[in-house]
């Protein structure tokens, strides 16, 4: 049976004092877990995988810091996903369960294949970002057994960024990134198993 996975005193109270109302605790969550990774805009975006209805939620440090510009994205209200891994290989790969992706330099990134930079300059606008995965179940650590395969569902994405340039993403960081999404997953799946059905935006599931 895994480890109980704890989080910092802080977030631990965002869950501990949110835990009847789980829109609220993302609400929450926020602004305090970008002060640990020391990020300037997040948006967390939960999602119901089996029909593509999501809402996002997102914070910034202040209005200097812009906002995404993503097409057909709505804000703080359920909406049917557009098929942004046409164009965007990271949400493509977080579709296929794959593991968190760190950006660290925009160009060289794009350079290897990761990420479109077309993309992201015209709608995110960051210069280094976290690309973090909501999995329930959560991906093994490398070389563990993957007991939870079968049932795995992408529940969301976590987006952390900054906007001064590029960024390395420590150890230190990358280890609470991944304590967090274990934490916030199952709380992204609560709140993406209350979406309305794709019928009530005039869309066949």
């Amino acid at each position: 049976m895994p480890k109980p996975v704890s989080l910092p005193p802080d977030l631990e109270a965002v869950l501990t004092d949110n835990k009847h109302d789980p829109e609220t605790l993302i609400t929450a969550f926020m602004p305090i877990f970008c002060k640990h990774v020391q990020a300037d805009r997040i948006f967390v975006q939960p999602r119901n995988p089996q029909t593509r209805v999501c809402k996002v939620l997102r914070w910034r440090r202040d209005e200097s810091i812009p906002w995404p510009a993503i097409p057909k994205q709505v804000i703080d209200e359920w909406f049917v996903e557009d098929n942004w891994e046409v164009e965007d290989p990271l949400w493509r790969a977080a579709l296929h369960l794959k593991p968190s992706i760190y950006i660290e330099d925009l160009e060289k990134s794009a350079k290897e294949g990761i990420l479109n930079l077309d993309f992201e300059s015209r709608y995110m606008f960051h210069t280094a970002f976290i690309h973090g995965h909501a999995h329930s179940p959560p991906l093994p650590p490398t070389g563990e057994p993957d007991e939870g395969g079968k049932e795995r569902q992408f529940y969301g994405s976590v987006q952390p960024a900054v906007f001064d340039g590029p960024r390395v993403w420590s150890e230190e960081v990358r280890e609470l990134v991944g304590r967090c999404l274990v934490r916030i997953a199952p709380v992204m799946k609560e709140v993406g198993e209350k979406a309305p059905p794709r019928e009530h935006f005039g869309e066949r599931s």
